[in-house]
C-alpha cells in the first residue's frame, strides 16, 4: 500500500470552473505520479486522497454540487483501469480518502463536520458512479486522545447522509514519550464506531513512523531505536486493533515545508544523506528500520503470524 496525501486537488486541476482539467498539475502531478506506482511488476494499491484544495479560498463542493462531481467522476474514470477513459491501463484505484488531514478541513471557511459529511455523500456516489468497487476513507486525525470532537462529528455527519465508510484514519508519530509506539485512539475510536452500529468500518493508520538523527526541538532517535518503535508499533497497535498501517516515508523528504530541521526530514526507511545529522556518505543506505520492516512484513503479510498473546506494559 502507498499512500499520496495531496493526489487530487480540484482547485489546482480545475483553477476555474469549465477549465479543462490538468491531470499532471503539481503539487500531486497525479498521472506521474500513480503511473510510477502501478508500473509492472509493482503490486501496490494507492489510497488517493481527493479535496476541493488549500486555503480558505477554496470552492464549496456543497454549493457547486455538480461541478464538483463531474470532477471526482473524471478521476474516478481515469484511474479506474476499465479500459474507458483510462490514463494507463495498469491504474487500478479503487480507495479514496477525503481530504488528508482534519485540520485541512477546518481551515476551510466551509469546514464543518456538517458539510463534511454532505461532501462526502456527493463524493461517494460520483466515484461509484463510474467505478462501483470505488471505497472512502474519513479524513486523517490525530492517534492520540483525545479522540477529536470534530472526527466523532465527522462519522455522524457522515451517518446522517448515508456514507458508507470503509474506515477511519488515525496518523501517528514518535515522541518523547517512552510509550509514543502505541496509538491510545484505538480502542476509543473502535468504541465509538461499534456505538454507531459501524463495526465492519476499519481503523488504519496511513501516516505512522518515528524519525532518527536530530531533527530541530525533538529528542535524538537512533537508528536502533527507530527500528525497535517500528517493530513495537506494528505488533502492538495491530494486535489492538488498528487494521493497516502504512510507514509514512520509504525514503525521507527534504526540506519538509522549508524545514532544514523537521522530524519528516529523516522518517524514511532509507536515508538520503542530507540533514538531521546524517552525512553523504549514508545516501541511499537500507536503515536498520528498512531490514526490520521487510522481515516484519513477511511474516505478518502472508499468513506466517499468529496470536500468541496480548502484549503487556
Amino acid at each position: 500500500w502507498t499512500r499520496v496525501s495531496l493526489l487530487l486537488l480540484w482547485s489546482i486541476i480545475e483553477p476555474n470552473l469549465g477549465d479543462p482539467y490538468n491531470w499532471n498539475a503539481p503539487p500531486g502531478t497525479p498521472d506521474t505520479t500513480l503511473r510510477a506506482i502501478y508500473e509492472p511488476p509493482n503490486q501496490i494499491h494507492c489510497l488517493a486522497v481527493i479535496t476541493p484544495g488549500m486555503g480558505p479560498t477554496t470552492r464549496n463542493p456543497v454549493q457547486y454540487p455538480n461541478e464538483w462531481q463531474a470532477f471526482v467522476r473524471a478521476a474516478a474514470e481515469r484511474y479506474d483501469g476499465d479500459g474507458i477513459d483510462d490514463a494507463d491501463p495498469n491504474i487500478r484505484v479503487n480507495y479514496f480518502q477525503l481530504v488528508n488531514e482534519d485540520q485541512d478541513w477546518r481551515n476551510l471557511s466551509f469546514g464543518t463536520a456538517g458539510n463534511y459529511g454532505q461532501t462526502a455523500r456527493l463524493t461517494l456516489d460520483a466515484l461509484r458512479s463510474a467505478n462501483h468497487n470505488a471505497k472512502l476513507v474519513l479524513v486523517g486525525s490525530g492517534g492520540r486522545p483525545p479522540l477529536q470532537q470534530f472526527v466523532q462529528d465527522a462519522i455522524d455527519a457522515c451517518i446522517t447522509n448515508g456514507v458508507e465508510l470503509t474506515a477511519i484514519d488515525l496518523h501517528h508519530w514518535a515522541s518523547s514519550d517512552a510509550f509514543s509506539w502505541k496509538v491510545p485512539n484505538v480502542p476509543t475510536a473502535r468504541s465509538f464506531l461499534d456505538s454507531r452500529g459501524l463495526s465492519g468500518v476499519e481503523i488504519w493508520s496511513t501516516e505512522h513512523a518515528a524519525w532518527t538523527g536530530c531533527p530541530t526541538g525533538a529528542p535524538v532517535i537512533s537508528e536502533e531505536d527507530q527500528a525497535r518503535w517500528l517493530i513495537k508499533s506494528f505488533t502492538y497497535n495491530r494486535e489492538r486493533g488498528l487494521d493497516k498501517i502504512q510507514w509514512s516515508q520509504l525514503i525521507d523528504w527534504y526540506m519538509f515545508q522549508g524545514n532544514a530541521g523537521s522530524i519528516f526530514n529523516s522518517m524514511g526507511l532509507l536515508g538520503d544523506g542530507r540533514l538531521n545529522c546524517e552525512t553523504l556518505d549514508r545516501r541511499g543506505t537500507e536503515r536498520i528500520a528498512y531490514w526490520a520492516f521487510r522481515n516484519l512484513a513477511s511474516k505478518m503479510d502472508n499468513g506466517i503470524a499468529t496470536l500468541s498473546g496480548r502484549v503487556s506494559g
